[in-house]
């Protein structure tokens, strides 16, 4: 067949597909099975044959009707990915992010509603009230990665006075210990609220007092190496 454009008209695809239904029959080729599971070998082959192709659908909007991406959320919902898997999505993310920020994540037209609404004091144009209450749901108590057990419900102890607060602050001279600024907050370094000696208390500002909810064992050994600097 001479190269060129071809259009396929609905006689053509009538017989292609009888063609395959008969390849199918005489066992010449294999059919799609929902659930079949290639092994490790074929699926290498698979992702190496892909690596470095352009989806087809990379950065078109509007090529899918309502129906057909109401079809495809039914098929996804309740499949979990293998940790193997979450990991390598992981990576690929934060290389991403990394590299080009977070709007590389977006589409234009996700752009363009970010530029117009995101940065706005009224952000009810960005986000539905549905969509704020399924992302708080999604995120809230154990689902939350910053999750520790509930501790953050735990009461303080009855040290824990106005006068204690007061003392440490002036202690380290209303200065936050991280990064220098005025700070009022007074954190516990190894995060137990019963624990209220002086040596295990220490004056952050709000910004940083946020951020030692994450990574806490890193902030345990700064915090651990800042009192012997202290010391």
């Amino acid at each position: 067949m001479p190269p060129g454009k071809y259009i396929r008209t609905n006689k053509i695809r009538r017989e292609q597909s009888e063609r395959i239904k008969n390849q199918i029959k005489n066992g010449s080729i294999m059919p799609f099975q929902k659930g079949h599971q290639w092994s490790e070998e074929i699926r290498k082959k698979i992702s190496l044959s892909q690596k470095g192709r352009v989806a087809w659908n990379k950065g078109k909007v509007g090529i899918y009707s309502q129906e057909t991406l109401a079809k495809m959320g039914v098929s996804m919902r309740g499949k979990k990915h293998k940790e193997e898997t979450k990991k390598r999505i992981g990576n690929s993310v934060k290389n991403k992010f990394r590299e080009h920020g977070y709007l590389s994540f977006l589409s234009e037209k996700g752009k363009e509603i970010l530029k117009n609404n995101w940065f706005k004091k009224d952000h009810s144009t960005f986000w539905t009230e549905e969509s704020r209450k399924k992302a708080s749901f999604n995120r809230s108590g154990s689902k939350n990665p910053s999750w520790f057990g509930g501790k953050s419900f735990e009461p303080y102890s009855i040290d824990w006075t106005p006068m204690l607060r007061k003392e440490v602050r002036e202690r380290d001279c209303y200065t936050c210990q991280i990064c220098g600024n005025f700070g009022k907050h007074v954190h516990h370094i190894d995060y137990d609220k019963k624990n209220c000696s002086k040596s295990n208390l220490i004056t952050l500002c709000i910004p940083c007092h946020m951020k030692t909810n994450f990574n806490r064992e890193n902030w345990l050994d700064y915090f651990k190496n800042k009192t012997h600097e202290r010391l």
